[in-house]
């Protein structure tokens, strides 16, 4: 048996030296037009099948095209990704990135925490750029001494203006918006109109019958004691915890609507006053 399997490898070995095919493998790595190459498998099913991995070696290496044809990925038979001719790449599915890697476009920028992407426009412009983890980051340029993070849209549904700090949610996951609001502005606002609507009760309610309006006496004893108006924060109060547009637009047309009920009154007072005089 051993006999017969030595004849048959020496028969093979002179049959590609007769035929020049072992020599030309060695000498310029090419093969014939026809047919198709298999290497890890005897059933090749295109010009190359490899039934294996493919490792490449050395510097300048690729798989490729060196022409105008467009380079394609596939995976059980159908395109998962197109690199075209002109530097272009087409994806035909979604995209994963594991969780602790970063997605950085337009430019090597390794400051990104993980889990996280950065899209920069240009690779050596200073220019605004945004960030995306749990929250949507608007930024200016990171190397810029005035950083600046003048937008973020939070995962709560919040948004945040104006912030003038690098640090506000660098990290991706802390909310800015203080609990129970939904925006945030850093700065001054000019508007040529905002509109509030409330869900409160607008202060019609003065003008009703059964309204209990302090006696004169009584509002001036409460301002004596407290140095502002009933219903109305002090100015410590304002200081410490602000005060909310609308409500405060509440209370202000409570004491307006107030005032008329004093005014009309001491209206009704000097009329009554200028027909005793009369008489």
């Amino acid at each position: 048996m051993k006999t017969l399997i030595f004849t048959f490898i020496i028969f093979l070995f002179s049959f590609l030296i007769s035929n020049k095919l072992f020599t030309q493998v060695l000498v310029t790595t090419k093969f014939p037009d026809h047919g198709n190459v298999g290497i890890g498998t005897f059933f090749p099913s295109n010009k190359l099948t490899v039934d294996g991995n493919i490792r490449l070696i050395g510097n300048g290496r690729f798989i490729g095209t060196t022409d105008s044809n467009n380079f394609y990925l596939k995976t059980n038979g159908q395109n998962r990704m197109e690199i075209r001719y002109d530097g272009r790449i087409k994806m035909y599915s979604n995209v994963y990135i594991p969780e602790g890697k970063n997605i950085l476009i337009g430019k090597e920028d390794y400051a990104l925490s993980t889990n996280g992407i950065r899209i920069h426009y240009s690779d050596n412009l200073d220019h605004a750029f945004i960030d995306y983890k749990d929250n949507l980051f608007f930024r200016t340029d990171p190397n810029a001494t005035t950083c600046t993070t003048p937008l973020i849209l939070q995962g709560n549904g919040a948004v945040a203006i104006g912030l003038t700090s690098w640090e506000y949610g660098n990290d991706g996951s802390q909310y800015v918006v203080p609990t129970g609001f939904d925006l945030a502005v850093g700065g001054k606002m000019i508007a040529e109109e905002v509109v509030i609507k409330l869900q409160s009760n607008w202060p019609d309610y003065v003008f009703k019958s059964d309204y209990n309006l302090k006696p004169l006496e009584e509002v001036q004893s409460f301002i004596n004691r407290n140095g502002h108006l009933p219903g109305i924060p002090s100015a410590t109060e304002v200081e410490e915890t602000g005060i909310e547009v609308g409500e405060m637009n509440i209370l202000l047309l409570e004491k307006v609507e107030e005032l008329t009920l004093y005014i009309i009154e001491q209206e009704e007072r000097i009329k009554a006053l200028e027909e005793q005089m009369e008489d």
